[in-house]
């Protein structure tokens, strides 16, 4: 029996449910969700989205990083943290500590410009409550940022309940291929 109540027991769960996927298929609900993100009214009116570069099992928001009509910043993870950096046409690109491309260049340093952040997670919960892969950097992050938080996953990864502690930011919005929540 699967334990749901701590978030290693989620993690093993959630990881085993990735692997019944293909990757076209993780593609497929990866363009349902950049399509619900574009219809919120809180993305059409941000001009700065900090996105991020997805693992092969994270829902991909290759669609959106090209939006000309905004800044469009990613993450870096740098020992404990993560760094932010913009991101556009001319941006090159190295593989990071994860195994992720991160943008070169210089940190940007404006955090408080900050309109929106979409933040991959392994698990979900209705009250918007997220859970990471364990290391904190985007917890660390979220807790110094004002700006509206969104969430994403594939349905499989909403769970009735995901375990918290302290130091887990919530979410302020969820998509997931099927459905959107609000705070």
């Amino acid at each position: 029996m699967t334990d749901f109540s701590s978030k290693q027991g989620l993690r093993n769960y959630i990881k085993l449910q990735k692997k019944q996927y293909a990757s076209a298929q993780f593609w497929s609900w990866s363009v349902l969700v950049c399509e619900q993100i574009r219809s919120l009214s809180v993305y059409s009116s941000a001009r700065t989205v900090l996105l991020y570069n997805a693992l092969p099992d994270e829902v991909n928001l290759d669609l959106l990083l090209n939006d000309k009509s905004r800044q469009i910043l990613l993450p870096v993870v740098w020992e404990d943290r993560l760094l932010i950096r913009k991101s556009d046409e001319n941006t090159n690109f190295s593989s990071g500590s994860l195994g992720i491309l991160e943008p070169l260049g210089e940190d940007y340093m404006d955090i408080e410009s900050i309109d929106l952040i979409i933040v991959p997670g392994m698990a979900f919960d209705e009250k918007l409550n997220r859970m990471g892969r364990g290391k904190g950097y985007y917890d660390k992050f979220l807790a110094r940022n004002k700006a509206v938080k969104v969430g994403v996953c594939f349905d499989f990864q909403l769970m009735p309940d995901v375990p918290v502690d302290s130091y887990d930011i919530p979410m302020d919005i969820l998509i997931t291929p099927s459905k959107q929540y609000f705070r």
